[in-house]
C-alpha cells in the first residue's frame, strides 16, 4: 500500500514538473492572441527569470488575461496596449523591473493587487494617466521613475515609502509631492524637472541624498527650503528657475563632490547663499541675468574640477575667488560677461602664469577681454605686502645670476621669468635663478612667496 502511495505522489510530482514550463530566454508578446496563449504555451508558469515584453504598437491588445499566473517577474514590459487597467497581472508579487509605457487608456496603475516589491519602477508617456493608484500594497521600491505622463497630478500612492535608491520625476502635471512626505533616505540621485510645483514641501524629511541633486525648468519654483537638511552632495545642479529669487534651502551644503551649475536663474544676484560651502568639484555659473557678483563662496578652499563662467550679463565683481588655491583646477573659462573688467585676482592669474592649466578668457569688457589683458594687469596688480622693503633682486642690472631676496617672515616658492608681453620663458624653485642665456633686455620676474605675489622688472645686460 506504501508503495503505490509513493508512486502516486512521485506521479504527481513528475507531472507538476512536465507542466510548469517557463520560457528560457527573453519572450515577446505583440498581440492578444499570444497573450492568450501564454499559459497554454508556458503551463504552470509562475515565476519569470527572463525579460518578459508586452508590446501591442502594432496590434490591439486590450487585456493581460493571459498572465494571470504569473508572480514573479525579472524584467516586465508592458507597451502601447489599449488595455484599460492592469487586472491580467493581479497576482504578480515581485518584479526587479517593471516598466510601463505608451499604454494610452490607464488612467493609473489598478490591477497590480499583489504587488509588494519592485526594484526598478518606470512609468512614462502614459497620456491619461491621472495617479499611480493600484499600488498601495508596495512596500520596497528601490528606483522610482515617472516620466512625461502628462496628466499625472497624484503620486501619494509613495506616502509608505521612507527610503529609495533614486528618485526621478519630470514632465508631468504635478502641483505637489504629496505622497513623499516620508521620505527620509535617496541613496543615490533626486532629479525633478519640468513640473508645475511651487515648492518642494513635502520632502523636508529628506536628510540624505547620496548622490546628485538635479532642479531643471522650473517655472512656478519660488521655494527650495525643504532641502535645509542636505550638507553633502555629488552634483548640485538648479537651471532655468526664472521665478526663484530666494535659494534658502542650500545655505547648509558644505560638500559638492562634483559639478555645481547654477544656469539661467535670472533672479540670482549673488552666490550668498553658499557661504558654508567649503569643496567643490567644478563651479558653473552660466546666463544668469542678475548676476552681479560671485560673493558667498569666499570660504570655498578649493576647485578640483574646472571653473566655468559663461554669459552673465551683468557679473563685474568676481572677487570672491581671490585667494582661492588654483593649482588642482583642471580648466579655467571666463567668457561671454560683458561687464567683466577686473579678473586679477590671486587665483585667476595664478591659472593664467601656469602653462600647465588651460585657460580661455574671451569676450568680457576691457581688461578681461583675453588672458594676455589678465596677464598684464596681474603684472601690475597691487600686492598684500610691501614690496620695496620684503623683497630684493639683486643684482639689477644682471648679466648672469640673480638672487632672490626675502626679509621677515617672506618665505620664498618660486620664479617665473617672462617677456615684458607677459610670455613666460622659465619657471624656477630656485631663488638664485641663472639668467646668463636671456638675451639683453628688459624681463619680468613673477615671485611667488607664502605670504602673496608680485612682479619685478629686472634688465638683462
Amino acid at each position: 500500500m506504501k508503495r503505490i502511495i509513493l508512486t502516486l505522489v512521485l506521479g504527481c510530482m513528475a507531472s507538476y514538473t512536465t507542466l510548469s514550463q517557463c520560457p528560457t530566454g527573453d519572450v515577446m508578446l505583440t498581440t492578444q492572441q499570444e497573450i492568450d496563449d501564454f499559459a497554454v504555451n508556458y503551463p504552470g508558469c509562475t515565476q519569470l527569470t527572463h525579460e518578459l515584453r508586452v508590446n501591442g504598437e502594432n496590434s490591439n491588445i486590450t487585456n493581460l488575461n493571459g498572465l494571470s499566473a504569473i508572480t514573479l517577474a525579472d524584467h516586465l514590459f508592458v507597451i502601447s496596449t489599449n488595455i484599460p487597467n492592469f487586472n491580467g497581472l493581479h497576482n504578480l508579487e515581485s518584479a526587479a523591473y517593471l516598466s510601463i509605457s505608451f499604454n494610452q487608456n490607464v488612467s493609473n496603475l489598478s490591477g497590480f493587487d499583489s504587488l509588494n516589491n519592485v526594484n526598478e519602477l518606470l512609468v512614462w508617456f502614459n497620456a491619461n494617466m491621472i495617479d499611480l493608484s493600484g499600488i498601495e500594497n508596495l512596500n520596497t521600491i528601490a528606483d522610482i521613475q515617472v516620466f512625461q505622463n502628462f496628466d499625472l497630478e497624484d503620486i501619494s500612492v509613495f506616502q509608505s515609502i521612507t527610503t529609495v535608491n533614486n528618485l526621478s520625476l519630470a514632465g508631468n502635471a504635478l502641483t505637489s509631492l504629496a505622497g513623499l512626505e516620508n521620505l527620509e533616505t535617496v541613496t543615490g540621485d533626486v532629479f525633478i524637472a519640468n513640473e508645475a510645483l511651487v515648492n518642494f514641501n513635502e520632502l523636508s524629511n529628506l536628510t540624505t541624498i547620496g548622490g546628485s541633486l538635479f532642479i531643471y525648468n522650473f517655472p512656478l519654483l519660488t521655494d527650495i527650503s525643504a532641502f535645509q537638511n542636505i550638507h553633502e552632495v555629488e552634483d548640485l545642479i538648479f537651471a532655468d528657475c526664472p521665478s526663484l529669487s530666494d535659494f534658502t534651502g542650500l545655505e547648509n551644503v558644505q560638500t559638492v563632490h562634483g559639478t555645481l551649475r547654477l544656469g539661467y536663474n535670472p533672479l540670482m544676484t549673488n552666490l550668498s547663499i553658499f557661504q558654508n560651502l567649503n569643496s567643490v568639484g567644478t563651479l558653473d555659473v552660466y546666463a544668469n541675468d542678475s548676476l552681479a557678483s560671485l560673493s558667498g563662496v569666499e570660504n570655498l578652499q578649493g576647485i578640483t574640477g574646472n571653473l566655468y563662467l559663461l554669459n552673465n550679463p551683468v557679473l563685474e565683481d568676481i572677487t570672491a575667488l581671490n585667494g582661492l588655491p588654483y593649482e588642482e583646477v583642471n580648466e579655467l573659462v571666463i567668457a561671454q560677461n560683458p561687464n567683466l573688467s577686473v579678473c586679477d585676482n590671486d587665483f585667476v592669474c595664478g591659472i593664467v602664469f601656469d602653462e600647465t592649466i588651460p585657460e580661455f578668457i574671451e569676450y568680457n569688457d576691457l581688461g578681461c577681454d583675453s588672458s594676455v589683458q589678465v596677464a598684464g594687469a596681474c603684472l601690475l596688480s597691487t600686492q598684500d605686502f610691501d614690496r620695496g622693503e620684503m623683497i630684493a633682486l639683486v643684482p639689477n642690472p644682471v648679466s648672469s645670476q640673480l638672487t632672490v631676496e626675502t626679509f621677515g617672515n617672506v618665505l620664498f616658492q618660486e620664479a617665473t621669468v617672462l617677456s615684458t608681453l607677459g610670455s613666460i620663458i622659465f619657471k624656477t624653485y630656485n631663488s638664485v635663478i641663472d639668467v646668463s642665456n636671456l638675451a639683453t633686455g628688459m624681463y619680468l620676474v613673477k615671485i611667488q612667496t607664502d605670504k602673496g605675489m608680485l612682479t619685478k622688472k629686472i634688465l638683462k645686460e
